[in-house]
């Protein structure tokens, strides 16, 4: 066998070494035996060796013997011989004693850092008060997240570990990390002979158990997907999971999906541990866990892990997409310029955008060769696009949302936002990759997006402002919703370790308490077991937490079957119980799935011969504050009638319930209604006997703990009027026919309404539209068998006819063909749409009567007086064409809203003025003024006369009022409205040249957009109508006026102004 001679001193590269790989049904494990290192060549008894550092191995030509060698061929170097992976336990006991912790002082230019370290001493603390939740760590992006998982491996040197991640990049991408022990080694973390873990990525199901388990058993750390999971059949899976002694998991917000809780929950009684840069959810679920370490993003920013941000607000109702991209353009080039190695990232919503996206910034920067990468490409496509960025091919490229969770490319430092995101947490996530900083990057990051579109996330709102700085802003955000996370994670750690049989975290208990007033100066936990021995409960010992005052347990009973009389047959039957004690207000809230009971007894014991339950009409204020209450349920008791003693009314008749209870042997015992807090619709129920809920469940313990304290604080207001509050309550009365009154509009469905999107569009005939510029009108006001109505746009009107048929309206086309409504999740005709459940259409009438899913008539029952006619305001109509209503595009000065433009712009000053004219219009004539905690909204609604005198015609009222009401809706969102109000002003700017805007400027409404969350509305609607004549009024106008005034004042806290001729 040859050996080489005469290379003293030579210096090589010796290449990785790898295991031979273990293959299991399509699924890889392997180890790093040697990473790829510097070597010098020493002659040593006729023989040349490679050393480096404390290793050195034999360099030989020829056949592989039995040991480790290097085969030189043309003066490159490759491994040769055996290649067996090492058992995991051989692993395990190298690691130990080898894992050592420099660097605390957070300064320190050597060791982890300080996030590392914080986050890996936590999670070991975590470990020793023996508590089984999961810990949840949150660091943010770029502070080394995977690095701290690799750390708190090698120094917990667990007997086998599962690595859970989101997406097949991060498998690799993690894996890899655990191979090399990522940077431990460089560190000096990581020191002395010691082997690296055998490291497995399952992307494949397992053809059996004994599969599964043979694979999990040949590995130290397994990093797989819950989608690689959810291919196992469900016994593979039990197997599988059961080999594992610990659990990471990795972008943890998405743990609260099932296809991730089944997988942490299989590790009960087992160390999980979360990690997560954004521990919130848009949906507000909670992560479970406990909170035992958050970086805050403050820090992040002093410690250099983020680069600056800088943020750049673009205005444009002409081209935002091509003022956006010149812009980040622009500054890309500066970038570049200034020799800095960076790259820019257009983000978009959707695959279509993204391609017309592409062929934008081909015209602008062909040079910089932009590539475009979304779901849709082939994985060929999508990597030579990666490859063209990563080799600088590239400068720009267009995607779809993300990049996806992992991607770790810090040299993308431009963003433009062609559509923002919807979410906090993906924000965040977004913000993090920009911000990064590597070794190789220098300089700030640049995002650019359009203010015209407004974020629906408040928080995003400060964010996306005209002359925001993100680099605060953004630490704020961050640090309140970890915040809000770890106040969750802090009330379920102060129960305690908890009982073993249930979980705190599968405590979700009904919006729903018995409360007590209480006298006493403490309460006693602890003599529930007065009520509730051992023996009756399966959760002891209770746990309780007594810095918050709550409690909660399980029980566990013998309890006949209810389906039989079998009385040698029982069942056992568990029931929850949640008492919170509030001692500012002594109120003690009890909440169980027994109902059975009121709890006398448990809240005797806990709070003394002082527990006085809260009974009687008292309890329904805590419907208090709730405008148009309807009510769904009522129980009336007889206190007479023995054979009628106890009914329940549900539905329309409710209404039986409410008259009942007016006579003076019957009272109502129970009441639930839905209705309108702050302009949310809410729910709430009560009962005398002293229970209040609502429908909801809640998120998690603590949230049920602060609906009891809001309940709690109406329950001792005593400025809430509980006559008031029953005089409020409107009584349903289901349908079988329309009633004989006079149509005033139909209006969109509220979910629509919320929307404001372009993207929802209607199209008819090859024609489309988007949702803003289509509008309902009544034809005629008076209905027959069904109401009728037309969906116009400015180039079509397509007629409709809404029949009351078994208890429900139902849509029919009645024209030929249908309008075609397209949203962003399917294509539907209108009969089709508006038959579904959220998208039924509600009826207004005159009366201040509504008629609403399924087919309920809403009427108030009082009297309204007529409107005062002594308040009809007459304007000078001196050349004016009372026929003509609008101005149009020719801005014709005789028109009816020409001059109202004229008399609202000298009531001003007004900040802003737009013609909003047209089909989905707001109102023909928007006006809007801000003052310091006020923005006030004029929103006048022109109707021209039926003939060319003024007169009494009730019929030129009926439209404009119809209008007036359906205008009400906005007041739930006025952001949304102003919203609405600047994407049509841009829409008229693209095709015809011109906004609408008739005072103040384009930016003036963007930022009274952006303000407007911190201003009080007040909101004004005015009806011009010059047809009707102030001195030959008649009643059934001024009945109309006066009923259109009471609603819009219920509705939207709005005042009525009414224009009209002398």
């Amino acid at each position: 066998m040859e050996q080489y001679v005469d290379v003293e001193g030579l210096s090589i590269e010796l290449p990785s070494r790898w295991s031979d790989s273990i293959k299991v049904d399509k699924n890889i494990a392997r180890q790093l035996l040697c990473p790829p290192r510097k070597a010098r060549l020493v002659n040593e008894n006729q023989s040349v060796w490679a050393v480096a550092e404390d290793q050195r191995w034999p360099v030989i030509k020829g056949p592989a013997p039995e040991y480790v060698h290097l085969v030189r061929k043309k003066e490159r170097f490759a491994w040769g011989g055996p290649a067996a992976a090492h058992a995991p336990a051989e692993v395990r006991a190298s690691l130990e004693g080898a894992f050592r912790l420099p660097g605390l002082d957070a300064q320190s230019p050597r060791g982890l850092r300080a996030p590392q370290t914080g986050a890996l001493l936590a999670v070991f603390a975590h470990w020793t008060t023996g508590s089984q939740h999961p810990a949840t760590v949150v660091m943010p992006t770029g502070t080394g997240k995977t690095d701290t998982m690799v750390a708190i491996y090698a120094a917990a040197r667990p007997e086998r570990l599962l690595v859970l991640v989101p997406s097949d990049v991060l498998r690799g991408q993690t894996a890899g990390k655990f191979e090399a022990l990522g940077i431990l080694p460089e560190l000096g973390i990581v020191t002395g002979p010691f082997e690296r873990p055998v490291v497995g990525r399952v992307e494949h199901h397992f053809e059996s158990g004994d599969s599964a388990r043979s694979f999990a058993q040949a590995c130290n750390v397994v990093v797989t997907t819950p989608a690689a999971l959810a291919g196992f059949s469900e016994d593979v899976r039990t197997v599988f999971l059961a080999e594992f002694s610990h659990l990471f998991i990795d972008e943890a917000h998405h743990v609260a999906a099932r296809t991730w809780s089944e997988i942490r929950d299989a590790f009960d009684g087992r160390p999980v541990v979360q990690f997560t840069a954004t521990p919130f959810r848009t949906d507000g679920r909670p992560l479970g866990g406990r909170v035992v370490y958050a970086f805050p993003l403050r820090e992040a920013q002093a410690q250099g892990y983020f680069a600056g941000i800088d943020y750049i607000s673009v205005l444009s109702f002409d081209d935002p997409d091509r003022d956006i991209a010149e812009r980040a353009l622009s500054c890309l080039r500066t970038d570049l310029d200034n020799g800095r190695d960076h790259l820019l990232m257009a983000r978009t919503s959707s695959i279509n955008r993204a391609n017309e996206l592409l062929n934008l910034y081909e015209g602008l920067a062909p040079d910089l060769n932009p590539m475009v990468i979304h779901s849709k490409l082939s994985g060929r496509k999508a990597k030579a696009a990666l490859d063209a960025l990563d080799q600088r091919h590239s400068h720009v490229i267009i995607c779809v949302g993300m990049l996806g969770e992992g991607f770790d490319l810090p040299q993308l430092k431009v963003a433009a936002l062609h559509d923002t995101h919807k979410s906090l947490g993906i924000t965040l996530q977004f913000i993090g990759r920009f911000a990064r900083v590597s070794s190789t990057t220098v300089g700030n990051a640049t995002v650019v997006a359009s203010r015209s579109d407004a974020p629906f996330d408040e928080q995003l709102r400060q964010l996306y402002a005209e002359d925001a700085d993100w680099n605060l802003i953004v630490r704020d955000l961050s640090q309140q919703a970890v915040g809000e996370q770890e106040d969750v994670s802090d009330f379920e750690a102060a129960f305690g370790s908890g009982p073993e049989e249930v979980s705190i975290k599968s405590v979700l208990p009904k919006m729903s308490a018995v409360v007590y007033r209480t006298g006493c100066h403490d309460w006693t936990p602890t003599k529930v077991y007065q009520v509730f021995p051992e023996e009756n409960l399966l959760t002891y010992p209770i746990a309780v937490n007594r810095r918050d005052r709550v409690l909660w347990f399980v029980t566990q009973e013998q309890a006949p079957v209810q389906w039989g009389q079998l009385p040698a047959v029982e069942e056992v039957v568990h029931h929850l119980y949640v008492m919170s004690w509030d001692e500012a207000h002594g109120l003690l809230y009890i909440n169980s799935t027994n109902n059975d009971s009121l709890h006398e007894d448990l809240a005797t014991a806990v709070c003394g011969q002082t527990a006085d339950r809260i009974t009687g009409k008292r309890v329904y204020r805590v419907m208090g504050g709730i405008d148009r209450l309807v009510p769904t349920n009522v129980g009336v008791l007889d206190v007479r009638n023995r054979n009628r003693r106890f009914s329940m009314h549900v539905g329309a008749d409710v209404a039986e319930g409410f008259a009942d209870a007016e006579k003076h042997t019957k009272a109502q015992t129970n009441i639930f209604a839905t209705g309108f807090a702050a302009g949310v619709r809410t729910s709430v129920g009560a009962s005398l006997k002293g229970r209040i809920w609502s429908r909801r469940t809640a998120e998690s313990l603590k949230h049920w703990v602060d609906w009891c304290n809001e309940m709690g604080l109406k329950l001792l207001d005593d400025s809430i009027n509980i006559a008031h509050v029953m005089d409020n309550f409107i009584q349903p009365e289901d349908l079988e026919d329309w009633p004989e009154l006079t149509v005033l509009a139909v209006e969109w469905p509220l979910a629509l309404l919320a929307r404001n999107e372009d993207s929802v569009q209607l199209s008819y005939g090859g024609v489309s539209y988007s949702f803003l510029e289509a509008e309902l009108e009544v034809t005629p006001h008076v209905p027959d068998e069904a109401v009728h109505f037309v969906i116009r746009t400015p180039a079509w009107q397509v007629p409709y006819a809404i029949f009351i048929e078994d208890g429900l309206m139902r849509v029919r086309a009645a024209g030929d063909g249908e309008v075609m409504i397209s949203t962003s999740r399917r294509d539907l005709s209108a009969t089709e749409f508006f038959a579904r459940r959220d998208n039924v259409l509600q009826v207004l009438f005159e009366n201040d009567t509504l008629v609403c899913a399924p087919a309920r008539l809403l009427h108030p029952v009082r009297d309204i007086p007529p409107f005062d006619s002594a308040r009809l305001q007459v304007p000078d109509w001196t050349g004016i064409d009372i026929t003509k209503e609008s101005q149009g595009r020719t801005r014709d000065a005789d028109s009816i809203q020409a001059r109202m433009i004229q008399v609202v712009l000298a009531r001003g000053p007004w900040d802003v003025v737009v013609d909003d004219d047209g089909s989905g219009e707001i109102a023909d004539i928007v006006a809007l003024r801000e003052t310091e905690r006020e923005l006030h909204i004029l929103l006048v609604h022109c109707k021209y006369s039926s003939e060319p005198q003024a007169g009494a015609r009730v019929e030129d009222l009926y439209e404009v009022c119809g209008q007036a009401n359906k205008s009400a809706a906005y007041r739930r969102d006025i952001t949304a409205m102003l919203n609405t109000l600047i994407n049509r002003a841009r829409n008229r700017q693209r095709k015809y040249g011109h906004s609408g805007i008739e005072a103040g400027t384009s930016e003036r409404l963007v930022r009274l957009r952006d303000t407007a969350r911190t201003r009080k509305p007040h909101l004004t609607i005015a009806i011009a109508q010059p047809g009707l004549s102030q001195t030959r009024a008649r009643r059934k106008q001024m009945e109309l006026l006066a009923s259109t005034e009471v609603y819009l004042r219920e509705i939207a806290n709005a005042g009525l102004e009414v224009y009209c001729n002398a």
